[in-house]
């Protein structure tokens, strides 16, 4: 077996596509299959008079297919997956001359990168002055933007929090817009989060709103305070204002952390925001016993790619990006893709353990909203509607809404109703389980 269904649906751009991908999962839908040592393919009917050829890469996890589909994998490459996760043998056959050519092709751009064209110093002159330029116009628009969401937090604290549930969705819609205007994407995602809490629920909405409106108002005053800051803070502070950071520029930065490891894919979350898919991997080092998030992003111009399996164990080199709390990185370098654990990683024993390891992390960091942890020996539960997570100290932890039933019957399948140790992120009141720990294996769920 080459995958799992775990695995497959980890790296579907999005829902719709792995269920179209499963309805081509049938064998006898597919005209040629056949399996390599680094290669599947097939060919499948289309729309047109030819069939699609498709074809992936399952050593660098690169998918190819002839349909006009603008996500990667499509639902043709998803379906091949998913028809030889099925099987349990198919013997290794001779790779058609279209398979192969594409392999030595894209293997040999990899291998010989195109060399970057020589700058000269007038090059480089004009280029400086054209950023300094840029930069000095995207500080007075975000100035602005800093004062104009200041006076709006202002009119809220001066009317009372009170009649927040009162406002329509466009009053926080049209400040969200504004901080865009203003290259302030980073504030207006948290001028979002404040619009879609659930103001029906009156047991909770008033602290939720509380710390979203406190972490805002903490972060507009460390950007006017931003001189006094050091320059990590700073870079922290625009990182969530909303400045891009450069994959690109990180990969030859030989200043930033950069640790060689074996890194665990504990779990993959896709999230479609308005046209962007967010494509968010979780990784964890089993020798440093760091975490890494690797973000990708995907959109009707630019599709979402992610080469990564949950369940696999990538031997490479992670970098991070500049951070007061180091979290966001990219895979620089991976040699090697291994299927088991050879090391016991480091597990919380309990909650209150695990909690104030957040608190920590808090301190240096105090707008996290997203971190992953490792937690041994829980149990899942489930009261009325609500799932839960118990301790070995009968200790609970709520499991976020949007975990879906099937997660929940996985996990007592593989559990047995016992007790796990498993990766979740914690999302400040509640966590997200991503996975089971198993002697030298680990199970996305």
């Amino acid at each position: 077996m080459l995958f799992t269904e775990s695995q497959i649906e980890s790296i579907a751009p999005k829902p719709a596509a792995f269920k179209a991908g499963r309805k081509l999962s049938v064998g006898n839908k597919w005209l040629v299959l056949g399996k390599s040592e680094r290669a599947v393919w097939g060919q499948i009917s289309g729309s047109g008079k030819n069939p699609y050829f498709t074809q992936i890469d399952v050593q660098d996890r690169a998918y190819k297919c002839s349909c006009p589909s603008r996500q990667f994998p499509c639902k043709h490459g998803l379906g091949l997956m998913l028809v030889f996760a099925q099987m349990e043998t198919k013997t290794d056959s001779p790779e058609p001359e279209w398979v192969e050519d594409w392999i030595v092709k894209r293997r040999g751009k990899s291998n010989n990168p195109k060399p970057e064209e020589e700058r000269t110093e007038e090059i480089i002159a004009k280029s400086d002055a054209a950023k300094l330029k840029r930069h000095n116009e995207r500080m007075i628009l975000v100035n602005n933007g800093v004062d104009e969401l200041t006076l709006w937090l202002q009119d809220i604290a001066r009317v009372g929090l009170l009649e927040l549930p009162n406002k329509p969705t466009t009053y926080f819609a049209n400040m969200a817009a504004r901080m865009v205007d203003a290259k302030a994407a980073g504030l207006a995602g948290w001028v979002k989060m404040l619009g879609k809490i659930d103001y029906s629920n009156p047991e909770k909405w008033y602290d939720e709103a509380s710390e979203i409106i406190s972490k805002i108002n903490l972060l507009l005053r460390s950007w006017k305070n931003r001189d006094a800051l050091s320059p990590l803070y700073m870079q922290t502070i625009k990182n969530l204002i909303g400045w891009n950071q450069s994959k690109k520029g990180l990969m030859t930065d030989k200043t930033a952390t950069a640790i060689q490891d074996d890194w665990i894919v504990l779990g993959i979350e896709n999230e479609v925001e308005e046209d962007i898919t967010i494509n968010r991997t979780w990784l964890y080092g089993i020798v440093s016993n760091r975490f890494a998030l690797v973000l990708n992003f995907g959109s009707p111009y630019a599709p979402l790619i992610n080469t990564m399996m949950a369940n696999s164990v990538i031997v490479g080199e992670v970098a991070y990006f500049p951070s007061i709390h180091e979290q966001r990185g990219i895979v620089r370098t991976e040699t090697e893709v291994k299927w088991k654990i050879y090391k016991r990683p480091v597990f919380h024993d309990k909650w209150e353990s695990l909690i104030n390891n957040h608190y920590e992390n808090e301190k240096l960091n105090p707008w996290i909203n997203n971190q992953p942890y490792l937690i041994s020996q829980v149990v899942l539960i489930k009261k009325e509607r609500q799932w839960y997570l118990m301790d070995s100290e009968q200790s609970v932890m709520p499991v976020e809404l949007k975990f879906s039933e099937r997660k929940a019957m996985n996990w007592l399948l593989f559990s047995g109703g016992g007790r796990v140790d498993v990766a979740v992120v914690y999302r400040g009141k509640s966590v997200v389980p991503l996975g089971i720990f198993s002697n030298d294996k680990y199970t996305a769920l």
